[in-house]
């Protein structure tokens, strides 16, 4: 007898269970966190003894400004659709007041001449993106936000990249690299919400495509680093939950049955609280 075979009828319950219990960490996770969703606070990055201390708070400032350009920019969307407006303006202010204090504590530190010229750029596109965001929404005002968050995005990416370079490599690559997650899970929601308002064009599908793979490849090389400390490790174990079900929506995002724009709004915040959760623990060294 063929011992490696296996009856549909088994395979068929052990799928089942899989999906079983994944949704029932689903379940207790969620259970756990909605109640913090929306008044969330960037994690305290802690200065170390080995030099790196501000290094570390560099790359984290602008990763957030980074992230929360993408954030501002879906949660802008989200009151255009009328989905959740109170609490997604709430959510807005917290984002728009993170990038201020992010900014002033960039300033608060002498930068050499290419970091200072970046954050000059940085800090005149965040004043371009307040004229826009602010603005009554419409379609011609949809647009200019999504480019101004772009360009936001861009610009202190570069800035991070400065910051990166000028000291501990791996550990500011990897830094930098679980922070730009944050800022692709923005920006799939975003492109998510703009799909399921009816943005059929193939050039959404390629960016959602592209943002996806981008970020499951980046999330199984964080949760494969041998340095992760315990606490990171159950962080991001916790977000590959969560990212199960938020790759699903995207995949099914014509399907009213396997798709729910509040639920992957939801789930972009959530999976923001844990990635900045991971994020300390790396700047922490």
């Amino acid at each position: 007898m063929n011992t490696t075979t296996r009856s549909p009828l088994v395979e068929s319950c052990k799928s089942f269970l899989r999906a079983f219990l994944i949704a029932v960490a689903f379940g207790l996770l969620a259970g756990a966190t909605l109640s913090s969703v929306g008044h969330a606070t960037a994690a305290p990055v802690a200065a170390v003894d080995n030099g790196s201390g501000w290094q570390g708070q560099s790359i984290t400032c602008a990763g957030r400004i980074r992230q929360q350009a993408q954030r501002i920019a879906k949660l802008y969307l989200q009151i255009g659709m009328g989905l959740e407006v109170g609490h997604a303006r709430q959510q807005m202010s917290r984002a728009e007041q993170q990038i201020d204090d992010d900014i002033a504590e960039l300033k608060q530190h002498p930068l050499d001449a290419k970091a200072g010229e970046a954050l000059a750029r940085v800090t005149q596109s965040w004043t371009d993106f307040q004229g826009d965001f602010t603005a009554p929404f419409s379609s011609n005002s949809k647009s200019r936000v999504f480019d101004s968050a772009d360009a936001l995005s861009r610009h202190t990416g570069k800035l991070a990249a400065t910051f990166e370079r000028s000291g501990d490599a791996p550990a500011a690559s990897l830094l930098d690299l679980s922070l730009r997650q944050n800022m692709l899970v923005q920006r799939l929601a975003r492109l998510y919400l703009m799909a399921y308002a009816g943005d059929t064009s193939a050039g959404l599908q390629v960016d959602i495509e592209q943002a996806r793979r981008e970020f499951s490849a980046a999330l199984d090389e964080l949760a494969r680093t041998r340095s992760n400390s315990e606490a990171s490790r159950r962080a991001l174990e916790l977000t590959q939950m969560q990212w199960i079900f938020f790759e699903r929506a995207i995949e099914n995002v014509g399907s009213p049955r396997d798709s729910n724009p509040r639920h992957v709004a939801t789930t972009s915040e959530q999976i923001l609280e844990l990635l900045d959760e991971v994020s300390a623990q790396y700047a922490r060294g």
